[in-house]
């Protein structure tokens, strides 16, 4: 029976790989037979991205990392042309990067500059969208995934400028995932909830805000990122191949709509 979890062949790109969940998204599509490049901001990062990619691959041939300033639509453009040098092509492409700063203000205490660095994070997905598009168009198929998050939906005072950013982002997709469904390439959205990250052996000190949500949260805890990755790799396998413009909330309930 053919595994159709299956991406030998296929080249993926993860912009934001070496972050906590990057890395989960990066390993979980490597180990289903995909080539990974992955992209990195900081300097501290390379070495992160060089260490991580070396555990799944120590030959180097199947990875990929390269740095990218995702604001900057010259840095992404140079970034994905190594990707095509390496790999020849780029199948698949996801973007976890998001505000790492998010500070939560009310609208009366903020300014327009207050809006910059969300509205520089989702300028990236425009920009990692065109830097993937010419390959995927060339070779008609391209899987585009966007990590969003609870926020979109389930608004929450001093979070405008995160949540309004992301609420956008979910129209640009459903517009792309429209104009781009000719050329065989889809474009979908994960949006976890609260995830549990697994650095922590189980053990948590929730404050009363996250102790209330986890109550209200059907499956009475949150997602892990292996779950969320798990859920990336459904959306680039041929499982989905009918999937387009739609929203997969990982959130065990929390975001039940």
């Amino acid at each position: 029976m053919k595994n159709l979890l299956d991406l030998s062949g296929r080249s993926a790109v993860i912009f934001g790989g070496t972050g906590n969940l990057g890395s989960f998204i990066t390993k979980k599509l490597y180990e289903n037979g995909a080539k990974v490049a992955v992209s990195y901001y900081f300097d501290r990062e390379a070495e992160i991205a060089q260490k991580q990619l070396a555990a799944l691959d120590p030959t180097g041939e199947n990875v990929f990392a390269g740095y990218a300033d995702i604001a900057d639509r010259d840095s992404v453009e140079a970034f994905a042309a190594d990707v095509r040098r390496k790999f020849s092509t780029i199948d698949i492409m996801v973007n976890t990067v998001h505000n790492p700063a998010f500070t939560p203000k009310d609208v009366y205490d903020m300014e327009w500059s207050d809006w910059k660095t969300d509205l520089d994070a989702q300028k990236g997905h425009f920009n990692a969208c065109k830097s993937v598009l010419p390959a995927m168009r060339e070779q008609q198929y391209g899987r585009i995934i966007y990590i969003s998050g609870g926020l979109a939906v389930r608004h929450m005072a001093s979070s405008a400028a995160f949540a309004c950013v992301k609420g956008g982002m979910t129209a640009f997709n459903r517009t792309l995932a429209i104009e781009e469904g000719r050329n065989n390439i889809t474009v979908n959205i994960v949006a976890p909830g609260k995830i549990t990250s697994l650095d922590t052996d189980g053990a948590f000190a929730w404050d009363d805000a996250e102790a209330e949500l986890l109550r209200q949260t059907p499956l009475g805890r949150f997602a892990t990122q292996e779950e969320v990755a798990n859920t990336v790799l459904y959306f680039a396998s041929p499982l989905a191949d009918a999937m387009t413009g739609q929203i997969l909330y990982v959130a065990c309930g929390e975001l039940m709509r």
